[in-house]
């Protein structure tokens, strides 16, 4: 925990509704089938736009990347049924915001957006209004309670323009564009620096088994911004607008390359695979190197030789292997050094959790570091229970 701060009970959620249970529809493709499906509909729709979204900017910065993604976002609305004390029916109203990812009508937004109160289940009307106002039932096709995610889909009988998700991660004191319905109010833009592109889950006191870390910014956000995109000037998303603290000048955004993860297995199967490997990781530094080796722990010479701090991730160690487990069966020994995973370079937990939190596959190949010598290992995947 940095500062010795935490953030326990200052959250909030941006959109009403409560966290719960997910939703079904296995998709009946293939895993593989679906990402290149769906990869190829953006690359082939986004063709131009991206052209445009990478030409200089200038005096109209941030018009130009508004202009960009706000036909994309959506106000989502859900009117749930409840039958509060003594059995007395009501309907309780909750909104929030959400963006377009396919031309076909696939909508990306917050779990806690459309989740009722029963639960987490979805149980009353869902209502999505388009940039323009025109306004469509939608349902959700897909939802993940542990990463606050919800795949949401809308007929409009027109092809939608859907966003571009970002692959450079986010950088602390870049300009971000906050866009949603905060308070009802639709096709609203705030704007504001990342203060912090990695604020992790622990500090903000948040139970363990969701996204590792999100994305704080000064952007001011309201509640109804949940499920919103945070937006960088070049008009690519890189977040998903989702807390709130008490504090102004302070809110959390999930990170784009963790959503992509799991808004593609939302797709392809309406629910998460989280794949089980049984083995207990730690992010590898020289300073915990060094004390590892001063207590007798043998550990690869070359691993961090070129680390120019102290608290750099140089490798993650593995700590403890279950047995029988994949990891076991795959080979993966307690004092390995994972290095890389299907040829991407990976130095922490934080970064293997995240592609193994969206890994819907089922085998990884991994590099690792063993003695003095590196060499590649092949997992097979044992998918989990989905979480409840």
């Amino acid at each position: 925990m940095r500062g010795g701060y935490r953030w326990w009970g200052r959250l909030h959620v941006l959109g009403a509704g409560m966290l719960g249970g997910m939703m079904g529809g296995v998709g009946v493709l293939h895993w593989e089938d679906w990402r290149k499906a769906w990869k190829l509909q953006v690359e082939n729709e986004q063709e131009e736009w991206g052209k445009e979204s990478s030409r200089p900017l200038g005096r109209y910065d941030f018009v130009q990347a508004i202009d960009l993604v706000a036909p994309s976002v959506v106000k989502i609305s859900v009117a749930h049924e409840d039958f509060g004390f003594f059995g007395l029916h009501g309907v309780l109203e909750s909104s929030g915001s959400g963006f377009v990812l396919t031309s076909d009508g696939k909508i990306a937004t917050n779990a806690h957006v459309v989740a009722g109160p029963q639960a987490g289940r979805v149980s009353g009307k869902l209502l999505v209004t388009l940039h323009d106002g025109r306004t469509f039932p939608g349902k959700v096709s897909g939802m993940d309670v542990l990463s606050d995610l919800a795949l949401v889909e809308v007929d409009t009988g027109f092809p939608l323009t859907p966003v571009r998700l970002s692959t450079t991660p986010a950088r602390a004191g870049e300009w971000v564009i906050a866009l949603g319905s905060p308070l009802n109010y639709r096709n609203s833009a705030t704007a504001g620096i990342i203060s912090s592109e990695q604020r992790e889950r622990v500090e903000l006191g948040l139970a363990e088994g969701g996204p590792p870390t999100y994305i704080q910014t000064d952007a001011a956000v309201n509640v109804g911004n949940s499920g919103g995109p945070l937006i960088s000037l070049d008009g690519e998303v890189l977040g998903i607008t989702t807390y709130k603290a008490n504090e102004d000048g302070i809110s959390f955004a999930l990170p784009a390359d963790y959503a992509r993860g799991v808004l593609e297995q939302l797709m392809a199967f309406g629910k998460i695979r989280r794949p089980f490997l049984g083995l207990k990781l730690v992010t590898l530094t020289p300073l915990l190197r060094d004390e590892l080796v001063g207590r007798g722990r043998e550990l690869p010479k070359e691993i961090g030789k070129h680390a120019t701090h102290p608290e750099e991730p140089i490798g993650i160690l593995v700590h403890e292997v279950m047995t029988g487990s994949p990891a076991d069966l795959g080979g993966l020994r307690s004092g390995d050094v994972i290095i890389g995973i299907n040829g991407k370079s990976m130095l922490s937990t934080g970064e293997f959790g995240n592609l193994m939190r969206g890994n819907g596959g089922t085998a990884i190949t991994m590099g690792i570091l063993r003695g003095s010598s590196a060499q590649p290992l092949t997992l097979h995947l044992t998918p989990s229970l989905p979480a409840k």
